[in-house]
């Protein structure tokens, strides 16, 4: 088994490699370019994001599992959906219930 520090590393250090992907996908689609120094912050900024993100709710989430028995690829990629999922669905839970809520975008002079 690799040990949690190591995974943890792996970890963050794919990040920037999903978004060099995600990068190359969309600029095939759209035939545009991204340079190297606006990839180079993002990732930085990726980086920042995912280190307490891993830190703070990955670790214990896997030694939670590991502790249940419940280590397989099914258990840790719902519960890794599932911690990615809940803080924004719980921050924007009420946003879409109030009266009058509005996109911005209009339709034929009324506003969606």
């Amino acid at each position: 088994m690799v040990p949690i520090a190591l995974a943890a590393i792996l970890a963050i250090a794919v990040q920037p490699l999903v978004y060099l992907a995600w990068v190359a996908a969309i600029s095939l689609v759209s035939s545009g370019s991204v340079e190297a120094r606006e990839f180079g912050n993002m990732a930085f900024w990726v980086c920042l994001v995912a280190t307490p993100f891993v830190v703070l709710i990955g670790i214990p989430l896997f030694l939670t599992l590991r502790r249940f028995n419940r280590v397989t690829v099914g258990y840790m990629a719902a519960t890794g959906f599932l911690a990615a999922a809940l803080p924004l669905a719980l921050l924007n839970w009420p946003g879409f219930l109030s009266a009058g809520y509005s996109s911005g975008g209009s339709w034929n002079g009324h506003y969606v």
